[in-house]
Order: structure tokens, then C-alpha cells, then sequence
């Protein structure tokens, strides 16, 4: 009989009991506000995830939402890194102004089988910039990516600049106004498959920047016969002169190259104007496009690839 009670009464302490359910998993992301984040550098923030998570990749997935500022950025996605370890990744665009921009985003945790979304990071901003502006007035200066916006003293009258990858730009000043002097010497593909047996080189301003007057830039290489300019409708040979270890050309503004050893397949015969942009730097409505140097750049680097390519096949029919 006494054990009969006290099986009844465990029964009923069980019943008692409130059900505990498993805690849904949650999500974080890293502080994205403690730092302003360079034009054309990848980065990460780390995801956290808390709560239950066990058979997180069976039951749910991980997304982000770009809430503002999704054209200031070539990419911004979630990526897994092991089993249980996630990063958001970016890379902000390069852009030819001096000032900020911002980017704001939120990641999120949706329901693998309705696709609802059962948690999210709350929103968070990402400051894009070239850091602090450089007040130049020394007629010898050096530019770096992390900070390539300068300004010029007013009483500077010619400088020269050096930059990252030993190349100099020298040009006469009259009360010039601030640029963006980041460059990108990655290579472009397409160019490259084109003219296989070349010796390329690149060198590409990202923000197209124009000064007053035409100056010089001296290429430092020691394969480097030929320097060629990137535009929107292909590659338009310079009229370049070679030097002791260098190439060097007149511009005033600065813009996209590819230096080679020999004459590039779908390049054009006529010399390109050292004083006009490679690519337009206003939009439609006049004022610096932003991502100009970036996407429009590689949007025409696929019409270069295209016409050298053609021209390689065309040059090898009988």
C-alpha cells in the first residue's frame, strides 16, 4: 500500500512539474562600430550563436539583410568557417569622394522548413572611409592605402608623389583641390588570358584622380616596354618612354594601366588622350559617382577581355 502512494505521488509531483523547453538558438554579431573600414579590404566580424544549437545546419540557416548602404559594397555575406563557427564578410567598394559612408545590416536565424525567421542580430552600422585627410605641403610626399585622401597647402606648387608599389606621379600645383590617390595593382583576368605569353603589370587609381595640370608618372619595372590605358571601350596604347628601370607617361588624370613586355592582343592603334579619364568620374546627375573607379572600371574590363580574346582567335585563322 505504501508503495502504491508513493508511486501515486511521484505521478502527481511530475504532473506538477513545469515542462522546460529547449531555448531557440539566438544570434550576435562582433561590434561593427568601433572602427572605420577601407574601401577595397576585405573584412570579417564574428557571428555568435547561443541557445540551442545542436543540429543548428539541420533545423535553421543564417542570412543577412543590408538594411542601407547595400550599393557602398562589392559583397556582404555570411560565411561558414567549421560546423559551428560563422563570419559576416564584406568588402566596401572604393569610391572617389573624401567623405564617409555607411552601411547598415542586420543577421538573422530563419526556420529551415517555412523559411520564418526565429531570431535576429539587430541592426548595426558599418562606417566606410579612407581614414584621416592628409594636409600636405612638402613637395615630396608618399601616399599610402590607409589614408590616401590629401589635401594640398594652398602654397604647394608642385609635388611629388610616391606611392605603395614604387610608382611617382609629378605634377605641378595651383591651389589643387583634395584626391583620392588609393591604387589597386590586382591583376584583371581577362587581360591576362588574352595575352598569355605578356609580361603584364597593373596599376589602377581607383578613384580617377584629376589635377590641374599635366604631369609625368614614372612606372618602376625592368620588363616594361609598353603602357597601355584601360577605358570603357578597351585598351588604348600610351605614348610611353622608357627610361633607366622605369616607364613613364604624361596624364592629368589618373587612371587604369597595364604595362607589358610586348604589344597586347585587342589593344587600339590610336594613342589614347593622356589628359582625358579612362573612365567618366561624374554620374548623371554631375557630381562624383562613388563606385566609379571600381565597378565601372571592371564593368569594361569584360568588353577589353571580350575584344582581346576575339582578336586572338581572329589572328589565328588562315
Amino acid at each position: 500500500m505504501k508503495k502504491l502512494l508513493c508511486v501515486l505521488i511521484a505521478i502527481v509531483m511530475l504532473a506538477a512539474m513545469p515542462v522546460i523547453a529547449l531555448a531557440a538558438p539566438d544570434v550576435g554579431v562582433e561590434y561593427a562600430g568601433n572602427m572605420e573600414y577601407l574601401p577595397g579590404v576585405t573584412y570579417s566580424l564574428e557571428i555568435y550563436l547561443t541557445g540551442n544549437y545542436d543540429d543548428f545546419e539541420d533545423d535553421y540557416r543564417l542570412g543577412v539583410d543590408v538594411l542601407s548602404g547595400k550599393s557602398y559594397m562589392e559583397f556582404i555575406r555570411v560565411v561558414k568557417v567549421s560546423s559551428d563557427e560563422y563570419t559576416l564578410q564584406f568588402k566596401p567598394k572604393a569610391y572617389s569622394s573624401a567623405g564617409t559612408r555607411d552601411t547598415e545590416f542586420e543577421v538573422y536565424i530563419a526556420d529551415r522548413s517555412n523559411g520564418d525567421r526565429v531570431a535576429s542580430s539587430g541592426s548595426d552600422t558599418i562606417t566606410i572611409g579612407y581614414g584621416s585627410r592628409t594636409t600636405v605641403n612638402d613637395p615630396d610626399h608618399y601616399v599610402y592605402n590607409v589614408a590616401p585622401v590629401i589635401r594640398f597647402d594652398p602654397d604647394l606648387d608642385h609635388i611629388m608623389l610616391h606611392f605603395e608599389n614604387n610608382a611617382a606621379f609629378d605634377v605641378r600645383l595651383y591651389q589643387q583641390s583634395q584626391v583620392n590617390l588609393a591604387i589597386d595593382t590586382s591583376v584583371i583576368k581577362e587581360i591576362e588570358v588574352a595575352n598569355q605569353s605578356a609580361t603584364l603589370e597593373f596599376m589602377n587609381f581607383v578613384a580617377n584622380p584629376s589635377f590641374d595640370f599635366v604631369g609625368t608618372l614614372y612606372y618602376p619595372s625592368s620588363t616594361a616596354k609598353y603602357a597601355y590605358q584601360i577605358t570603357s571601350s578597351g585598351l588604348k596604347k600610351l605614348n610611353a618612354t622608357l627610361g633607366s628601370g622605369s616607364i613613364m607617361f604624361n596624364t592629368s588624370q589618373l587612371g587604369s594601366y597595364v604595362f607589358s613586355n610586348k604589344p597586347l592582343n585587342g589593344a587600339s592603334t590610336a594613342s589614347a588622350d593622356p589628359t582625358k579619364p579612362a573612365v567618366p568620374t561624374t554620374g548623371e546627375d554631375g557630381k562624383n559617382n562613388p563606385a566609379m573607379g571600381a565597378a565601372n572600371l571592371f564593368g569594361s574590363i569584360a568588353v577589353v577581355g571580350m575584344m582581346a580574346i576575339t582578336a586572338t582567335v581572329l589572328g589565328k585563322k588562315k
